[in-house]
């Protein structure tokens, strides 16, 4: 059932925004494939997994997605680049 009760003390505010965030700006690379946003998905990445509120498990997944995320935004700019009009 939704919402789920969840004790105040078991709660992160500041991990739970930066998650927020990092799934907001998913979203958003998955429309424009823009490799700002990927380098700032795999900064928020390291926020999370360095952040002393999020769980063990969270903090595995960021510390393990951080360099694809690296590795997209690779891909994103030789895709630009590619794709960039030459005069």
């Amino acid at each position: 059932m939704f919402p789920v009760s969840i004790e105040d003390e078991d709660v992160c505010p500041e991990a739970d925004r930066l998650a927020c965030a990092v799934i907001y700006l998913m979203s958003c690379h998955a429309r424009t494939q823009c490799p700002r946003l990927a380098a700032m998905i795999r900064h928020h990445l390291e926020l999370i997994a360095s952040h002393p509120g999020a769980g063990e498990r969270v903090a595995f997944v960021c510390r393990q997605l951080s360099p694809a995320w690296d590795a997209i935004r690779l891909q994103d700019e030789k895709h630009r680049v590619a794709q960039a009009p030459t005069h």
